[in-house]
């Protein structure tokens, strides 16, 4: 960055410094909040203390809008997604209730399945193990 003989600056390194745009600066030279003079064709911008505090101030107060506005919207989101976050809690608690329920039956009928198969097969061994004979004249005799 150039700096001429007190404090004066080309218009790029002037743009640097101030952290402005050209039609900005040009405004601010017309409104004659900051002095220019003009050698030859160029043009040279005097920057003091006094210019760059008054610029900072309100970059600094426009920045500062900007990370609040910004923090605010991400306050809403965050504020969202915990909702969004306990919502699908809610739901997962209720579908493992759900899910815990359904394996219980499904194991109650698988037992009750069990119970019959064994009760059968033993029905089974027993009248094998008895002689057709012997149920033919046993179920007579009774």
């Amino acid at each position: 960055m150039k700096t001429l003989k007190n404090n004066y600056y080309t218009v790029k390194d002037a743009l640097e410094k101030l952290n402005i745009g050209r039609s900005t600066l040009y405004s601010k030279i017309n409104e004659d909040s900051i002095k220019s003079e003009k050698i030859g064709k160029n043009r040279y911008i005097y920057i003091d203390d006094i210019v760059c505090s008054e610029h900072t101030s309100d970059s600094h107060s426009i920045k500062q809008y900007e990370q609040t506005d910004r923090t605010r919207d991400l306050m809403e989101q965050l504020e969202y997604f915990k909702t969004q976050v306990n919502t699908l809690q809610s739901q997962l608690a209720e579908q493992a209730l759900q899910y815990t329920e359904a394996s219980k039956r499904h194991d109650t009928i698988v037992m009750e399945m069990q119970s019959t198969i064994n009760s059968q097969q033993l029905q089974l061994q027993e009248r094998k193990s008895i002689s057709f004979f012997r149920r033919l004249f046993g179920t007579l005799q009774s």
